[in-house]
């Protein structure tokens, strides 16, 4: 994640349906106690590295999960 926490959002909400899936499924399970933002953005970023990391994904599909920040988060 780049930028400070309160930064301009890195995308749109809805400009990637992937992103979208996965910040609100992680939205839905993550509690709201502690820093939901901060568990939400951790989980997203873990997701990412896997995605990027297998060659097989990034060769076979048209997958892009590009970098958030909270003020992305916070359009959710």
């Amino acid at each position: 994640m780049r930028g400070g926490p309160d930064s301009v959002p890195a995308s749109w909400p809805n400009a990637n349906r992937y992103t979208e899936a996965i910040i609100v499924q992680l939205l839905s399970i993550m509690p709201r106690v502690r820093s939901r933002l901060d568990d939400v953005t951790k989980a997203y970023y873990d997701i990412r590295q896997l995605i990027l990391q297998n060659a097989k994904v990034m060769n076979e599909t048209s997958i892009q999960l590009p970098e958030i920040s909270r003020g992305t988060l916070r359009q959710w």
